[in-house]
């Protein structure tokens, strides 16, 4: 049995894992394994994620030091997210040996930057939520 830190059984398990609280300790292991196979993947996985919120992030900030003005309204917003999704959208549909990785990459960072400054500019977050 694999335990880090937390001292679930499965490390992807949390606080008040459904697992755990209908059929105990021995179960969560059952069900819930087939989501990292080992430590190695759970490592790899929390790499990319911290690298995609860092790509994000960097873009984010070069986005606001460039345009400072936040965005007036939802629709505002929502256009320019919609722009991303299509710059996207349209490397995507390409043939597959006609796509350009970096390319979608680039797109699905600023994607992802826009839709982190639709709710920084617009929408109210409280805590955790």
């Amino acid at each position: 049995m694999i335990k880090i830190n937390s001292g679930r059984p499965w490390p992807e398990c949390v606080e008040g894992c459904e697992a755990i609280r209908t059929a105990g300790e021995e179960e969560c292991q059952n069900l819930c394994r087939h989501k990292f196979q080992d430590v190695a993947d759970i490592a790899e996985q929390k790499r990319k994620e911290t690298d995609a919120i860092r790509l994000i992030s960097s873009e984010y900030y070069s986005a606001v030091q460039g345009h400072p003005l936040k965005f007036n309204s939802f629709h505002e917003g929502i256009a320019v997210i919609r722009e991303e999704f299509e710059e996207l959208w349209e490397e995507i549909r390409k043939r597959r040996d006609e796509r350009d990785a970096a390319k979608i990459l680039e797109e699905a960072r600023q994607l992802g930057a826009m839709a982190m400054r639709f709710i920084v500019d617009l929408c109210e977050v409280k805590g955790d939520m």
